[in-house]
């Protein structure tokens, strides 16, 4: 019975991210922000709970990858997608956005994001394992700042504070997306053990996020994962990585 409960929580995931797209897609993305945080949640659950109960396999493996590839890489483009059409539509209002090449580019950048999460996924699957560090940003951090960027612009009318310019939410897009894929070792975000020792980094991201999310809400998560990956920087170059997950 044990071996089954990791999959199950890769299911709930799946659950999560799936229903969290519908709703983003039909015009009720502010529940679609919380089921993506227990998407994130089943997602480190399922890692955690196959290692302590010895329950690890191919079969989960090559499933929690087609759970996070939606929950994680298809998600994060839908809130992408609606934060760059608020932007446009408060900007130009009666405007096309799809019309022309601005909706030949809009179309490109926002496929970035699924395609780059893909392909991210998929080389965890293959070397992973014999990896010493985690390389690229990992799809659920990318889809932590999507639903952040998603909570501040869409569900309050600003990016802290004031409206961007389209091109900004456009660069993030390209940024993030081309991190998923960079060849860097980046910090790994799930706890092997509670340890202080070989976890000082994580801890400093948890006190991060202990002053980040009570005061800015969901507009805490952009800045936290621009946190983590600064952080990670900064540990490859004092030799801090020990492990790499997805």
């Amino acid at each position: 019975m044990r071996k089954h409960i990791p999959n199950a929580l890769t299911l709930l995931n799946l659950g999560c991210g799936t229903v969290a797209l519908w709703l983003v897609l039909t015009g009720f993305g502010p529940m679609a922000l919380y089921l993506l945080l227990g998407a994130a949640v089943l997602d480190f659950l399922d890692g955690f709970a196959a290692r302590m109960l010895r329950a690890q396999s191919e079969l989960g493996k090559q499933l929690d990858s087609l759970a996070d590839l939606v929950s994680f890489g298809l998600l994060p483009a839908a809130f992408a997608l609606k934060v760059l059409l608020f932007v446009f539509e408060a900007r130009h209002p009666g405007a096309n956005p799809w019309g022309g090449a601005g909706g030949i580019l809009l179309a490109a950048v926002l496929l970035t994001v699924p395609l780059c999460s893909a392909l991210r996924l998929a080389r965890f699957n293959v070397d992973g394992a014999k990896q010493k560090h985690f390389r690229g940003l990992p799809t659920p951090a990318n889809a932590l700042f999507w639903a952040g960027m998603y909570g501040m612009v869409v569900s309050r009318g600003d990016l802290y504070g004031a409206l961007p310019p389209v091109w900004i939410p456009g660069a993030f897009v390209l940024v993030m997306s081309v991190h998923l894929v960079l060849p860097l070792s980046m910090l790994s975000l799930k706890f092997t053990h509670f340890r202080l020792r070989g976890n000082i980094l994580r801890y400093l991201l948890v006190v991060m996020a202990a002053g980040l999310l009570p005061g800015f809400g969901w507009g805490g998560f952009p800045l936290l994962i621009l946190g983590y990956m600064i952080l990670s920087m900064l540990a490859l170059g004092h030799g801090h990585h020990r492990s790499e997950t997805t």
